[in-house]
């Protein structure tokens, strides 16, 4: 669960960085790169997240039991995460958009872990 809660702390550094502070680089203009960049981040974290659940289970294959709580777990951290910035953080926004590809960054991070270990990648 270490790497899982070491990738939030990372991930709230990063939503609380004002933006100023941003390196400028031409990939930022791209249009919507924060929603991509908002994906990535989430998908490792629910990744992270699973396989933290997973190792603390111990049982012989992923639960069901630790998917969802993986999916709440990382959609509720999303969320959080764009409300802090809407009401909290000076320069920054959160906005629904923002939400909407964390979770689904989300999912996406705990589909990989779900597809790797059926095809037995991650089985130890």
């Amino acid at each position: 669960m270490l790497p899982g809660l070491a990738w939030a702390v990372v991930i709230f550094i990063v939503i609380s960085l004002p933006p100023e502070s941003m390196p400028r680089t031409p990939l930022l203009h791209v249009p919507h790169i924060d929603k991509a960049i908002h994906f990535i981040m989430f998908a490792v974290f629910g990744a992270l997240v699973l396989l933290g659940l997973h190792k603390k289970n111990e049982a012989g294959s992923l639960s069901l039991k630790n998917i969802a709580i993986a999916v709440i777990i990382g959609s509720a951290y999303g969320i959080l995460t764009e409300l802090i910035q809407y009401c909290c953080l000076p320069g920054r926004h959160g906005n629904v958009p923002d939400v909407i590809a964390n979770i689904f960054g989300t999912v996406f991070g705990i589909f990989i872990i779900v597809m790797a270990y059926r095809t037995s990648i991650l089985k130890g």
